[in-house]
């Protein structure tokens, strides 16, 4: 999927000035070649208009707010004007720890017995039984009703408020376990199958009513690494390059070959990516309204609204994909190459 031929090879590689009719022709022949390779890989891998075909999904707008997560969001700073000091290590983008829980508070003596399962987890209802039958010394059965010991209801009122403060404190932190155990299940994954399947971090939900797209259109490959002796997991980037998904663009009618050439290329430049800040936001904008006539960039992410015309929000999300996923976009890079001449064709 990284092929010599690509984004890289435009920029260190001028155009030439002369070509012979021979190489004209290898370079048609090998277009021809790259054209069926990308037909057929369109076939077999379709590319995916919207994220309900991934594994994995998670949004991270829906995660807890807990000291358990850290995602570190905002634009790169520059630090290449510190001279002499010494390189410190990339912080990970995210990194997520096995949150601490603790236990619901025990009811008093007088509820023993009278309380419902499943008032030990969070955001579950705590119901008692409305009557019980006791046997006496006499060996008679009798009914007695939970509402007709003043004490025991008193007991109930209070120790149900202990338990909603206890509740309400606990909620983030069950939420921020379960974050951690998804993860688990994602790295265990990616020891199985790491060949065939990668995590991606993405941003930029772009919806384009017309043709049925709702997907990221900034994409960058991560790392998932495991500490077991804290335990946590760090996802980083490392030195991979933030991706415009070309291929998702060019689902869409309307939009012209050279502009997401031009947006592709402007990410060379900038500090893009996609938990960025500012730097981020101000290409997602002008990346809606450069490739359509009515594109909308939304400030917030909408909730519940049909959008009628291309707009692009906030949403960052993190997934599995097949490695697979990315040879369109390579394959569009060649194939743009070999037509502008700024590359050679093998003799």
């Amino acid at each position: 999927q990284r092929s010599p031929i690509g984004r890289r090879a435009r920029r260190n590689n001028p155009p030439l000035k002369t070509i012979s009719m021979s190489e004209i022709q290898a370079q048609a022949r090998l277009k021809q070649v790259f054209s069926f390779l990308k037909e057929l890989n369109g076939l077999r891998n379709p590319v995916q208009r919207d994220l309900s075909g991934y594994s994995g999904l998670s949004r991270l707008d829906t995660w807890p707010d807990h000291p358990c997560i850290i995602v570190r969001q905002g634009d790169p700073i520059d630090d290449s004007d510190d001279e002499g000091e010494e390189e410190t290590a990339i912080e990970p983008l995210i990194r997520i720890k096995r949150a601490d829980l603790t236990p619901c508070p025990a009811p008093p003596a007088s509820l023993d017995q009278w309380l419902r399962p499943g008032r030990r987890k969070v955001n579950s209802e705590v119901t008692v039984v409305e009557s019980r039958n006791f046997q006496t010394e006499d060996d008679e059965t009798i009914t007695v009703e939970f509402s007709s010991d003043d004490q025991r209801v008193r007991d109930l009122e209070l120790w149900t408020a202990r338990r909603d403060r206890w509740e309400n404190a606990e909620r983030p932190a069950v939420a921020a376990r379960q974050i951690f155990e998804k993860f688990h299940g994602l790295w265990s994954t990616l020891q199985r199958e790491g060949e065939r399947n990668e995590l991606v971090v993405a941003d930029g939900m772009l919806s384009v009513p017309t043709s049925s797209v709702k997907h990221p259109v900034l994409t960058q490959r991560v790392s998932l690494d495991f500490d077991p002796s804290v335990p946590e997991f760090r996802i980083s980037a490392g030195t991979e390059k933030t991706e415009l998904h070309r291929a998702l663009l060019r689902l869409v009618p309307e939009i012209e070959g050279r502009a997401i050439a031009q947006f592709d290329e402007e990410l060379d430049s900038l500090s893009v990516e996609p938990l960025g800040g500012n730097s981020t936001a101000g290409y997602f904008r002008r990346l809606v309204q450069g490739l359509f006539q009515d594109g909308e960039y939304l400030e917030l992410k909408p909730f519940g609204a049909v959008e009628e015309h291309p707009s692009i929000w906030r949403e960052a999300v993190i997934f599995l994909r097949p490695r697979n996923a990315g040879l369109s976009t390579t394959l569009d890079n060649i194939i743009e190459d070999l037509d502008a001449n700024t590359v050679e064709a093998p003799k």
